[in-house]
Formats: structure tokens, C-alpha cells, sequence
């Protein structure tokens, strides 16, 4: 019980709370601090998605702005 409210609650880094548990997002800097072989999971699988993608062909060039009235 101690090792858990420091961790949650009296910790510098995540001091006054950890607000994951409520919006249920972290931050990539938080995220690769805690969780480390999942931001290394998450990254992996990126990469694998985008080269997928430029295997595929499916590389498209970036739309160009538009301006109201035009």
C-alpha cells in the first residue's frame, strides 16, 4: 500500500496526480519514462505500417492549402 501512494500520489513526476486515469492519454514522454517496451512496441509498428505504405505505392503528396475563396 505505501510503494502504491507514493507511485500514484506522492511521486515528483507525476505530483499532484497522474491525470492518465481520468482523460485515459499519456503523453509520449510519459508513456516512454513508464512504459518503455511499449513505446518501443508502438514505435515498431509505425514503422511497419509506414513502409508498408511506401511498399505499396501508397505514398501521396501532401495536399495543397486552400484559401477561402479560391
Amino acid at each position: 500500500m505505501v510503494w502504491h501512494i507514493y507511485y500514484v500520489v506522492l511521486n515528483p513526476d507525476v505530483y499532484p496526480m497522474n491525470w492518465t486515469w481520468l482523460t485515459g492519454r499519456i503523453s509520449d514522454e510519459q508513456l516512454h519514462h513508464e512504459h518503455a517496451a511499449e513505446w518501443e512496441r508502438l514505435r515498431a509498428e509505425e514503422a511497419a505500417v509506414a513502409a508498408a505504405a511506401g511498399e505499396a505505392g501508397d505514398e501521396r503528396a501532401p495536399a495543397e492549402p486552400t484559401t477561402p475563396g479560391s
